[in-house]
């Protein structure tokens, strides 16, 4: 089986993407918009080699968008990271201070969870991940036969406006939803 893990990072997507690599191949994928058709992935990102629809299961982890910024903050390069999920490079700290969502985290949650495509995107919040392991698996068509250790250090996140109205759509999805 093979798996495409996505994230726009600080969500958990590499813990995950270490736990199905027992189950099988698994691709870490920072790509801003799921392609309509699916298709390979490399280097963190869509190609546009394609795939049958049915060749890989697509799963997108999310998380509230400010404690995600502050966890990739605290372990990563922000430019390396705004490269990768193909933003203009920033920090939180700018974005807090300009209100404005200069990372584009809504769009790409919006491109994930919305739209039409020839295979469905597992989307997982991240915040119930570890409650709600029986029901991934099950859904993936996986036995129960691990668990997920998840592994938190505290970040004070400061309080941005503009995530708001974000915020309020993640906090209302289910713990799964297939896109």
């Amino acid at each position: 089986m093979k798996f495409y893990v996505c994230s726009f990072g600080g969500s958990g997507s590499w813990m995950l993407a270490q736990h199905l690599s027992r189950y099988g191949e698994v691709r870490h994928v920072h790509s801003r918009s799921p392609p309509a058709r699916l298709c390979t992935a490399e280097n963190e990102h869509f190609t546009t080699r394609l795939l049958s629809p049915h060749a890989a299961k697509v799963l997108f982890v999310y998380r509230d968008p400010i404690v995600a910024m502050c966890s990739v903050e605290r372990r990563h390069s922000m430019a390396a990271h705004c490269r990768n999920i193909e933003c203009a490079p920033t920090t939180l700290e700018a974005v807090a201070a300009a209100n404005v969502d200069l990372f584009g985290l809504a769009e790409f949650f919006m491109n994930y969870t919305t739209g039409v495509r020839n295979y469905p995107i597992v989307c997982i919040k991240y915040e119930t991940l570890a409650s709600h392991l029986s029901s991934l698996h099950a859904l993936l068509g996986l036995p129960l036969d691990s668990k997920l250790t998840i592994k938190e250090t505290a970040c004070t996140p400061p309080t941005i406006p503009c995530y708001a109205d974000l915020q309020e759509k993640m906090r209302a999805m289910p713990p799964i939803y297939v896109a």
